[in-house]
């Protein structure tokens, strides 16, 4: 009897914390998909030696796990690892020593992606902006890289979005998407050009992330970008009734607010990274190579590798 009740009351202890979880929801379905992430270095115009290397390396999220399947290294490379650079993101590195002009070396990882859909809680209503913003929260709350929240065209038009007639928070950061794409035209794909420029000549998925980013952060609600091969959408974060954070999804080219789908890759989340490759800070961690080239050696050529597999064992350009 004792035994019963206590397996009744674990259920009901379930089923309340299942209730009142108001963060994003996880679809039950899960897309499974391999991925081929590496990059290719060339001597195309001269010898060089000692090259170090690196490229972006997906992390897990709640919504996507990584599992590495296989590495594939051709030429004179060494040194291979993954580390962790801060803000969740990783970095694959290895050193090239050496190449003689019209060599290659290549370094690539084949891994396992698992995707799950994102949807918004039963009760978006009762979620908030935080009173009080924990000190990992304030990289979100400023400027980056192409969100330049204190440019004075980015304030006037936060300045011009009135959002004291919404009921919650949630609708105020639906209100804030509805004017980021009222402001920023839809151009087509070009080169990221960030939120200034963004408002005065439009943009794509980018430029929309960067405005949409931005205008929350001047409203005190922190956001960041997410970056996938071939396009970018935002998250926003709010406090459930118990006072836990949840990002939350906001797509930057139609979609339902509040909703993501399950078919993509999420490279990084954030848009401040320092690369122990390069000087400065950057928007996104991409694929570099830096180091000693030698006497009367040439600058490497890079070229990213970002391939989905299909059922079939074909590969094709991840985008």
């Amino acid at each position: 009897m004792r035994s019963s009740l206590a397996l009744l009351a674990l259920c009901i202890a379930v089923l309340c914390s299942r209730a009142s979880a108001d963060g994003p929801v996880l679809g039950k379905e899960v897309n499974s998909f391999q991925v081929r992430l590496g990059l290719r270095v060339s001597a195309n115009a001269g010898p060089c030696n000692n090259i170090r290397c690196g490229f972006p390396f997906p992390v897990d999220w709640p919504e996507q796990k990584i599992t590495i399947l296989k590495k594939e290294i051709e030429g004179p490379i060494k040194g291979v690892s993954i580390r962790d650079v801060g803000g969740g993101v990783r970095q694959a590195r290895f050193l090239v020593s050496k190449l003689a002009q019209g060599e290659t070396a290549e370094m690539v990882y084949t891994i396992r992606v698992e995707r799950r859909s994102l949807a918004p809680p039963n009760d978006p209503s009762e979620l908030s902006a935080a009173e009080s913003t924990a000190s990992r929260l304030r990289p979100f709350l400023g400027p980056s890289p192409y969100i330049e929240t204190k440019d004075p065209l980015v304030i006037e038009a936060a300045s011009e979005l009135d959002l004291t007639s919404f009921d919650s928070d949630w609708e105020r950061v639906k209100a804030i998407r509805e004017y980021t794409h009222k402001q920023v035209e839809y151009t087509g794909v070009k080169k990221l050009q960030g939120a200034v420029r963004g408002l005065a000549e439009g943009g794509d998925c980018e430029e929309r992330t960067s405005v949409f980013v931005a205008l929350c952060r001047l409203k005190g609600i922190p956001a960041r970008s997410v970056w996938m091969p071939g396009h970018a959408y935002a998250e926003f974060y709010l406090h459930d009734k118990q006072g836990k954070g949840h990002w939350f999804p906001c797509e930057s080219v139609g979609g339902d607010f509040g909703r993501q789908g399950d078919d993509y890759l999420i490279l990084q989340k954030g848009d401040r990274f320092r690369d122990p490759l390069k000087r400065g800070v950057h928007r996104y961690l991409t694929e570099t190579a830096a180091g000693a080239l030698g006497r009367g050696a040439a600058a490497p050529t890079i070229q990213p590798i970002r391939e989905r597999i299909d059922r079939y064992g074909k590969r094709r350009p991840l985008r």
